[in-house]
């Protein structure tokens, strides 16, 4: 948040910048940047992480197709980018545009000149939202790879990838920017530091904090709960996790677990397999607001493995948001029906989404197949809440070719669901 009257030292100008191109003192709370000479300006921080939200609110009025104000994943050397910015199109009607070099969506712009803005981040997999309020949220487009923005290693001009802000021709103020909150899916495997765990091998491009024994921990620096600016107050924490043994306790505290205080306390059990991962809900247990550092700390009997850690996420049932992240609802309405949506880009390289829907709380599997029959990739097992889903495949492991994935479903209330559909690989 924007509230002194110079930037953070995380923060940079790429390249040399005056002092009339950005101001906090202009408006208070505010950001407020200008284009450098009818051209793109940038205020960025380091991108060491690859699990995050980035979320921002602006006021910009674009004139013309050119104008951009948004947030930006800018490859080092500035070649390659990720932007979800606010524009306008030749027709002169406000858009919202989600663009990743050649790819490029766009909706129009049903919230105004005051907008939310949040890019999703989950490995390689990168999403575009925005909002009128900061709690109903609409995709833009679909999901895109940066894997080539990830794999840059020209290091003669790299700089390392950055993430931020801009202004395209012309002025925008923005009023926020958050790193990462607490109500969207936070990944397990993506600690800024650790006792004692391990990361398990990556499974459709997503791992697991593994080999979690009794007093081992993990730290996700820089948790957005909200304040007055961002309305947000978690009253429940859930946790997706895996389980064979007699389970454990998973404890978090904020910023210290010597002198911090303990919010939450999730009992985990078995779930029948490593494979097979569920979801385990507690509440919170004292109010909690601003930025923390979140420590996740577990407790168990015994000296073997107690569980895998997968996911966390907190809400807020007051406030509550439309969920769009990878793995969670994608809308605040229960489905009518089960369904199995075709997979999204098809044929990819080397990721594709998978998006299906329950009506009801169900056990369920999702699975990938060769033409053998043989399961390649398991993207779900146990039991799942009703909604709207979607999951990212990653076949960079797997030759070219036709793969089969299968969705089997049987609700509480008896209903069973089966479908199979085709995807193709092509590398």
């Amino acid at each position: 948040f924007f509230s002194s009257n110079r930037l953070n030292p995380e923060w940079s100008l790429l390249g040399y910048t005056t002092s009339d191109k950005y101001s906090l003192t202009d408006r208070s709370g505010w950001l407020h940047l200008s284009p450098k000479s009818g051209k793109m300006n940038t205020v960025t921080k380091n991108d060491g992480e690859h699990n995050y939200a980035l979320i921002t609110r602006l006021e910009f009025d674009a004139k013309s197709v050119n104008d951009e104000a948004g947030l930006i994943i800018l490859r080092g050397d500035e070649g390659s980018a990720v932007k979800l910015f606010s524009s306008i199109n030749a027709s002169g009607q406000k858009t919202i545009t989600f663009n990743f070099d050649n790819t490029k969506y766009e909706t129009a712009n049903s919230a105004g000149d005051t907008v939310w803005l949040r890019i999703v981040r989950i490995n390689h997999s990168i999403s575009g939202y925005f909002s009128g309020n900061g709690i109903d949220w609409n995709k833009v487009g679909e999901t895109v790879n940066s894997s080539t923005i990830d794999s840059y290693s020209d290091f003669s001009s790299f700089t390392g990838t950055r993430q931020g802000l801009y202004v395209r021709t012309s002025p925008a103020y923005f009023d926020f920017y958050i790193y990462r909150n607490a109500y969207t899916p936070i990944l397990a495997e993506c600690p800024a530091n650790q006792y004692g765990t391990t990361v398990s091998s990556k499974v459709n491009g997503i791992s697991s904090l593994d080999n979690i024994h009794d007093n081992d921990w993990a730290l996700y620096a820089g948790v957005e709960f909200g304040n007055s600016e961002y309305v947000k107050y978690p009253d429940s924490l859930t946790i997706t996790a895996s389980c064979v043994s007699a389970g454990g306790i998973v404890e978090v505290w904020i910023d210290s677990l010597d002198t911090g205080t303990k919010i939450a306390e999730c009992t985990v059990s078995s779930t029948g397999s490593w494979a097979a991962y569920r979801t385990f809900t507690a509440k919170v247990l004292t109010p909690v607001s601003g930025n923390h550092d979140l420590y996740v700390k577990f407790k168990g009997s015994g000296t073997g493995k107690l569980l895998m850690l997968q996911w966390l996420i907190f809400k807020d049932s007051v406030h509550p948001e439309t969920p769009t992240s990878v793995g969670e609802l994608q809308t605040g309405q229960v489905p009518g029906n089960f369904e199995l949506g075709q997979n999204f880009p098809n044929p990819f390289n080397p990721a594709t989404m998978i998006h299906y829907r329950l009506p009801a709380a169900s056990t369920m599997s999702l699975k990938v197949y060769n033409l053998l029959g043989e399961v390649v990739a398991t993207l779900y097992e146990g039991v799942h809440q009703p909604g709207n889903y979607e999951t990212p495949f990653d076949g960079s492991k797997l030759a070219s070719g036709v793969y089969l994935y299968r969705m089997n479903a049987m609700s509480s209330g008896g209903s069973y669901f089966v479908n199979t559909k085709k995807l193709m690989l092509v590398k």
